[in-house]
């Protein structure tokens, strides 16, 4: 009996980090959306490079 309560416990368990890493994966996809063309150009990549580069991504 105990295997089937502790069941559902470490199924919420996973269910709630799965979700965390994704809403970090979300935000880390937005946050590289809006800070690519000023982290390129930091870099020194000439701005028609960084228009390639973001025709490859």
């Amino acid at each position: 009996m105990q295997s089937s309560v502790s069941s559902p416990s470490l199924v919420h368990k996973a269910v709630i980090i799965g979700s965390l890493g994704y809403f970090v994966d979300l935000f880390d996809t937005q946050l590289f959306a809006v800070l690519r063309t000023a982290s390129l150009t930091d870099i020194g990549i000439p701005a028609d490079q960084q228009a390639i580069l973001a025709a490859i991504f």
